[in-house]
């Protein structure tokens, strides 16, 4: 059934809509957000009449997010804030991959993601690849499209076995085209909710280096502080330091810079 109509169905029998978006080759830049994008646009106004929109400023009162437990806040508000039909996009859900299948946002996403097939909603999540589709996830999911080319998305139907062991069965439905409108204002908002988490990892690092700097320090002081009350050499100093700490610590690193005084004890 053409993804148009499939969709439209769905909401007209007062039920949901799961999308996965990949590219094929885990390839950047073939439009996977683009093309969520353009879905996104096209069916909150075909289904609600309204406009689909982002707010980089506050996730949480727009239809995009890139965090997956904020998704299901923005959810709760489909039948009261906003209408049945209403597109919501979970953008580069990588932490929902194949690899944290075990992990517990997984499975608690997953979970949750059951119970709000009634809130007539469509989601779509763009993951990087085919390979990085949680099982479960594909299990509750109706459509994977997988985007070949900038412009260009094979379409599959995700079925579910009635017997056996009840995988899950794909099934190639047609080829869809989709604009390039990656500089539409929404998408641009979206491009800016990713530049600002990108932001945050960095400050994140920045934080780390820093924590780690103030440590190195601290365990040099130590270090210099047991050899200019004692009469251990470096090597000893290094070893007391290893046993107090439990693990083998910066002034490990203070030893090596330190090699030539060693070698020479």
């Amino acid at each position: 059934m053409p993804l148009h109509r499939l969709a439209a169905e769905r909401i007209n029998n007062g039920r949901d809509l799961k999308v996965i978006i990949t590219a094929e080759n885990s390839q950047t830049g073939v439009g996977k957000t683009t093309a969520a994008g353009w879905l996104a646009l096209s069916w909150t106004k075909l289904f609600t009449g309204k406009d689909w929109y982002c707010c980089p400023d506050d996730p949480a009162e727009g239809l995009a997010t890139l965090d997956p437990e904020l998704y299901f806040d923005i959810v709760k508000q489909v039948g009261r804030q906003h209408d049945s039909g209403t597109v919501v996009i979970v953008d580069d859900a990588e932490e929902l991959d194949a690899r944290r299948s075990m992990q517990a946002l997984n499975v608690e996403f997953s979970q949750r993601w059951m119970l709000m097939r009634l809130k007539q909603a469509i989601t779509i999540l763009t993951l990087p690849s085919p390979s990085a589709i949680d099982g479960r996830l594909e299990e509750l999911s109706d459509i994977w499209i997988n985007i070949e080319r900038r412009g260009k998305g094979l379409v599959h139907d995700l079925r579910v076995e009635n017997y056996g062991a009840r995988n899950v069965l794909t099934q190639q439905t047609h080829r869809m085209t989709f604009p390039d409108i990656s500089q539409h204002p929404e998408l641009n908002k979206l491009r800016a909710m990713k530049e600002n988490k990108m932001d945050a990892w960095d400050e994140e690092a920045d934080d780390e280096a820093e924590e780690q700097e103030m440590a190195l320090s601290q365990q040099v002081q130590i270090a210099e502080k047991i050899k200019d009350e004692t009469d251990c050499t470096w090597k000893q100093v290094d070893s007391v330091d290893h046993k107090l700490t439990g693990m083998l610590t910066y002034s490990g690193e203070y030893l090596r810079q330190q090699r030539k005084e060693i070698n020479s004890e």
